[in-house]
């Protein structure tokens, strides 16, 4: 198709996570991610996210740097900006615009950013800044209370990246989705060829996996349900093997 330009996604597949096999075949196991590449037909717009700034956090610094990690993911996997890698004459303009709305316009257009995030973290209050390029737009989040607890916090950094996508984009983000998958493993005699598999639950990035069944038996093929008029979620339903 010629006048279009194509880009790359890459989706991680995780093998292991899915059942696909019958309950007593055997499913190899793989150490490795598998890499997919899809083109597409839209063009990822370069997107700058500064260090987190860390002003009387009252938090650990790893544990800011894991809330940076779990950011740079989700504006790199959102489908419509692509994240560029830290430098420091980018950090320095951060540094010096400050978290006060003023931005060069013409200095980031230099560097070939579309967009500039930013954000901080006080008192454990997380509030962010996005600054459009293009139009010299900012649009700011203020105050969003932080737990201290990875698990709890990095569904509010999911939220933020949605945030930021739909006031840009004009749609919402896909971070703050699910995914639901059924592991499977043997039985603890190493002999035998039974599996028992139970329906597990995750970000869509893989974090925060939970377990949703405690069946003992052989649950597999979940799947949610729509939620009723005036609720955020369903349930989900599954097929057992248990009788």
């Amino acid at each position: 198709m010629l006048g279009k330009t194509f880009n790359t996604l890459a989706f991680l597949l995780y093998l292991p996570l899915l059942c696909f096999a019958g309950q007593g075949d055997v499913v190899p196991e793989y150490d490795d991610e598998i890499v997919v590449r899809l083109d597409t037909d839209s063009k990822l717009l370069p997107l700058y996210l500064a260090h987190l700034y860390q002003g009387e956090a009252d938090l650990p610094k790893q544990y800011i740097r894991s809330l940076e990690k779990v950011l740079r993911f989700d504006l790199g996997n959102n489908g419509s900006t692509v994240v560029v890698p830290h430098s420091v004459r980018k950090e320095e303009q951060a540094n010096k615009e400050g978290f006060d709305g003023n931005y060069a316009r013409g200095v980031w257009n230099s560097l070939d950013v579309a967009y500039v995030v930013k954000v901080r973290i006080r008192d454990k209050k997380l509030s962010a800044e996005v600054f459009a390029v293009k139009d010299g737009e900012v649009k700011s989040i203020r105050d969003v209370p932080l737990s201290g607890k990875l698990d709890n916090d990095r569904r509010r950094i999911h939220q933020l990246a949605d945030s930021i996508h739909k006031a840009f984009f004009g749609v919402d983000g896909i971070a703050s989705t699910r995914i639901m998958y059924a592991l499977k493993h043997r039985n603890n005699n190493t002999d035998s060829y039974q599996w028992t598999s139970e329906i597990w639950e995750a970000d869509y990035d893989g974090g925060n996996a939970h377990q949703l069944t405690h069946e003992g038996g052989y649950c597999v093929t979940p799947t949610y349900l729509p939620p009723k008029p005036g609720f955020s979620s369903g349930g989900f339903f599954y097929v057992s093997y248990r009788m």
